[in-house]
């Protein structure tokens, strides 16, 4: 959940004022967040079984290209991405 709750932070930041946040530090860790993806990705495949593994991956192509950008933002508390 901490992987989730890194990238959560960085979208919020986005909508932020820009003096209110180190934004060099925050793209750090936002890159190095990102940089974990992958791995939490391989780590959760691998506590399914192959069956379950090969429906979540063709949903989740589904989901993919159903989504819109702005999305990224729907559980994001206090954030109103049409507010700018």
């Amino acid at each position: 959940m901490e992987l989730d709750a890194d990238l959560a932070e960085a979208l919020w930041v986005l909508g932020q004022p820009g003096r209110r946040f180190d934004l060099e530090v925050m793209e750090r860790d936002t890159l190095a967040s990102l940089e974990r993806i992958a791995s939490a990705r391989d780590r959760l495949l691998d506590c399914v079984s192959i069956e379950e593994r090969s429906d979540l991956l063709a949903c989740a192509a589904v989901v993919r290209q159903h989504l819109a950008q702005g999305e990224a933002y729907t559980d994001i508390p206090g954030y109103d991405p049409h507010a700018r």
